[in-house]
């Protein structure tokens, strides 16, 4: 929350939102000067996402921004766009709001710990602490002063942010007691911090700002003021009375530890959620049905995140789950391997510790996520991180990415960022078992894969161990320029589909399903032209191995998307993929393989949002072939804040069979799915 301080001989304050709005309307890709930086900025921010919203490059102060009709979280100051664009990266999974605007450098006197921490919740209402910022602007220049301060707010739950009503002076010892908690009457603590002899210089209560500069469309003259302030407000502890206390000589960093030790250096968030799955077409899979209820599953996530330092932290999260389903139906002869993957699930995800060696050179170390490419729904170059595929269509690609451990090291060199990976951890992705309803052995699937002469069998999946041989490598550069961006990319990984070998075990030929190493290397792009983000990929794959041929293949994957954002609130994107295989074999059409020299992908996705943002729907179409005829599904669902913490997301997917295998054997297991989750 960005105020002014002091008063002004003009019709508005020192500081108004059209001055802030000016810092965040900057086309963010423009060249900087010396004095700006990029920032992570979230549009329309509720509460919740500031309490999980954390960027990790120092400075990491953030700001919570309150317009007359709007509220938006910005954080970071950026030297290069790349550095910005790798923390954009981690938000846009969970806060596609996020964006990247630029901002002065000198708004940032430290670095802020948290950016909100609750302080309690009472009925409706949530009371949160946030570190903010007091900003002073000298007279005619564009060039703010910013203070750290303490904002203490409250806020509804059915409610737009609310203004804040009045300010009290914080000094260095007070505590928070005795502050009103009054849901009417918000409370904002300006802390007592001052800025050395040189840096107020030239600053009077009477500074002003050149309006003809400042005015922007939508920010006039009725709306310009931040709300809860007139013009004629004097803020405690700025006032002239006190103007030499600003003047005094402090200590900043030291007063800003104890604000740090005030809100907290360490931070538990998490979710809670029941989901549940009906089946809506009869249909057995070794004698089981799946019509019907067929998930009744309870999760928690867990995320601790600690500060360990101004450069250096430390993230601990963790997911577990228990599906009741299978001990109702307990009647059912689920197969062991169908327990094991779907009742029960206790796991690490992200685990890692994250900092700065030099000003250019950053580590993460630990289990992570890394992205690579530019499409939203397709993996043409993004193969470092295997997905958990248990339930084919129901979960977008962004939830489905599992972390690996591994060390990566990034160096920013102007506008390119290059990252270097070593994976330490063999981790593939998550199959369904076999017998399960996506993965029927009763089906055709399996035809062709049992060795001639040999009793037909069950195969066993046999994943890879963590060992020196089979650590994997990733090589990315990143180049980010005005209205477009370049990548390349080279990787040494597991390949995320497995094939079928033959093994003698005691005299006896076995199959089973194993996986192999791939090169890779791949480019992508992206380029903005007014509301159309247009997108492409293209990535060769060496040393692919298949079920039905001995003979290693190489194969080209090429991508081409299209997005438009010229409605308001809607976003529409075409994506176009094609997967050709070099030296192919006719035998390669058989299963288990069932590929065609050129598999054909097609992707279209709408999304619109209503009810100011608290209600979102989707509709996917993820069809196989050029004719449309090999197969695939339709997602359609929406999900809908009921309160601030509390979403429910409702929807159906309905398989489509064709002329690709694997679709044809699950044309039958269309569903409609309901999920209600607690953020905390």
């Amino acid at each position: 929350m960005s105020i002014q301080g002091g008063k002004s001989k003009t019709s508005r304050p020192v500081l108004g939102s059209s001055f802030l709005a000016l810092l965040l309307s900057t086309p963010s890709l423009m060249a900087l000067d010396k004095g700006l930086c990029y920032s992570i900025q979230l549009e329309s921010a509720k509460i919740s996402n500031a309490e999980r919203l954390e960027i990790d490059s120092a400075p990491s102060h953030c700001e919570l921004l309150s317009f007359t009709n709007t509220k938006s979280i910005r954080c970071g100051c950026y030297d290069s766009f790349p550095k910005a664009n790798e923390q954009l990266q981690n938000i846009l999974p969970m806060r596609k709001n996020a964006s990247i605007v630029q901002t002065r450098k000198n708004r940032f006197k430290s670095t802020a710990i948290v950016i909100a921490k609750p302080i309690s919740q009472e009925n409706n209402t949530s009371k949160i602490l946030v570190i903010t910022t007091l900003i002073l602007v000298k007279e005619k220049e564009e060039v703010p002063l910013v203070l750290p301060s303490v904002v203490i707010a409250t806020f509804s739950n059915e409610s737009p942010l609310k203004e804040v009503q009045r300010t009290q002076t914080f000094e260095e010892d007070a505590d928070l007691e005795g502050f009103s908690e009054d849901a009417s009457s918000p409370v904002m603590i300006m802390a007592s911090l001052t800025a050395e002899d040189d840096e107020l210089e030239g600053f009077t209560d009477e500074g002003s700002v050149d309006e003809e500069n400042l005015d922007l469309e939508g920010f006039g003259e009725e709306d310009d003021s931040l709300a809860g302030f007139s013009d004629d407000e004097d803020l405690d502890g700025f006032s002239d009375k006190d103007s030499e206390g600003l003047r005094q000589d402090c200590n900043v960093e030291a007063k800003i530890s104890a604000l740090e030790n005030l809100i907290g250096k360490s931070s538990l968030s998490g979710k809670l959620a029941f989901k549940t799955t009906v089946g809506v077409e009869k249909h057995e899979v070794e004698g089981i049905e799946y019509s019907g209820i067929n998930q009744a599953q309870t999760s928690l996530y867990l995320q601790f995140d600690k500060k360990l330092s101004s450069n250096w932290k430390i993230r601990i999260s963790g997911d577990a789950y228990y599906d009741a389903i299978y001990d109702i139906y307990d009647h059912n002869d689920y197969n062991s391997e169908v327990l094991e993957q779907y009742r029960t699930q206790l796991r690490f995800d992200d685990t890692y510790i994250q900092g700065r060696l030099t000003d250019d050179i950053d580590l993460k170390a630990g289990r992570q996520i890394v992205i690579w490419g530019k499409s939203d729904n397709i993996r043409i170059t993004d193969v470092i991180n295997p997905t958990d595929n248990r339930l084919p269509g129901v979960t977008d690609i962004e939830y489905l990415r599992l972390p690996v451990t591994m060390g990566k090291f990034d160096w920013y060199m102007g506008d390119w960022d290059i990252a270097a990976m070593i994976i330490a951890e063999a981790r593939v992705s998550i199959a369904p078992p076999l017998g399960s309803e996506f993965f029927p052995t009763d089906s055709s699937l399996l035809e062709d894969i049992t060795p001639p002469n040999q009793p037909e069998q069950t195969p066993s999946m046999i994943e890879p161990s963590s060992t020196w041989q089979n650590m994997q490598y990733g090589l990315a550069a990143n180049g980010v320029f005005s209205g477009w961006d370049l990548s390349f990319y080279g990787a040494y990984v597991f390949d995320k589909d497995n094939h079928s070998e033959n093994v003698i075990e005691e005299g006896a030929t076995l199959s089973n399903f194993v996986y192999s190493k791939i090169y890779m290397v791949g480019t992508a792009f992206n380029m903005v032209k007014g509301s159309w983000l247009i997108k492409g990929e293209a990535a060769l794959l060496n040393g692919l191995r298949y079920s039905t041929t001995l003979q290693e293949k190489n194969r080209l994957d090429t991508l081409l998307g299209l997005e438009y954002m010229g409605f308001r609130n809607t976003s529409m994107s075409l994506e176009l993929a094609n997967r050709h295989i070099f030296s192919f074999e006719d035998v390669m059409e058989n299963a288990p393989d069932s590929e065609e020299q050129n598999t054909i992908q097609t992707i279209v996705r709408v999304t619109k949002n209503f009810m100011h943002e608290t209600l979102e729907i989707t509709a996917l179409a993820n069809i196989l072939g050029p004719d449309f005829n090999q197969g695939g599904f339709v997602r359609v669902w929406g999900e809908y804040e009921l309160a601030e913490a509390l979403s429910l997301d409702l929807g159906a997917v309905f398989y489509q069979g064709g002329t690709n295998a694997y679709f044809e054997a699950i044309k039958a297991n269309d569903r409609a799915f309901a999920n209600i989750n607690y953020s905390f």
